[in-house]
Formats: structure tokens, C-alpha cells, sequence
């Protein structure tokens, strides 16, 4: 199967809405409102500047995509945070960057 621009950015879009953030006793319902429409409107501007990458090839757009959707399912299960960090501290060493925000 061959994955375009617009699948992908159709999946994120799918993913986004489908995701559900898990229940958190520390914080309110209204927080976590505000945090999912900050990561669909993070993710939805990223998804408009997908047509500016160059040198992706087919399999690093299928796995950039393949792991967004997991991580996303991941979400109701429980705290992926430290997976998602050990991921960004793999990719940050591979890029020689400082893991500093």
C-alpha cells in the first residue's frame, strides 16, 4: 500500500479525534480538554508542513506514521510518557542534538 501525504495526514486527523485522553484524578475535566485541543491543533499544523520534508523515503513516512498511531492507542492504556521520552532521547542522540527544551 502506498501511503501519500494525504493518508497520512488523514490517519493523524483520524487518530487525533479517536484518542481518548486517560482518567486522571489530579486533573480536571476542563484540563484535559484544553490539552487535547492543543495536541489537535499541534498536530494538525504539523500535518500542513509534511509538504515541505524532503529525502523521506516511502518507509520513513510509513514508520513516522505507524508510530504516531501507536502512540496515540497508547494513550487510553496508561502512561507512555517514559516510552515516548526514551524514543526522543534515541532519535536525539542519532541527531547529535541537545535534549533540552
Amino acid at each position: 500500500m502506498k501511503l501519500t501525504e494525504s493518508r497520512i495526514k488523514e490517519i493523524i486527523r483520524e487518530e487525533v479525534e479517536n484518542a481518548q485522553q486517560p482518567e486522571n484524578a489530579e486533573q480536571k475535566p476542563e484540563d484535559q480538554t484544553k490539552t487535547i485541543q492543543q495536541l489537535k491543533a499541534f498536530l494538525l499544523n504539523l500535518s500542513k508542513q509534511v509538504t515541505q520534508i524532503k529525502g523521506a523515503d516511502a518507509a520513513e513516512v510509513k514508520a513516522i506514521a505507524d508510530l504516531i498511531v501507536k502512540m496515540l492507542k497508547a494513550i487510553p492504556q496508561g502512561q507512555v510518557a517514559r516510552h515516548i521520552k526514551y524514543a526522543d532521547d534515541q532519535l536525539t542522540k542519532k541527531l547529535g542534538e541537545s535534549n533540552e527544551r
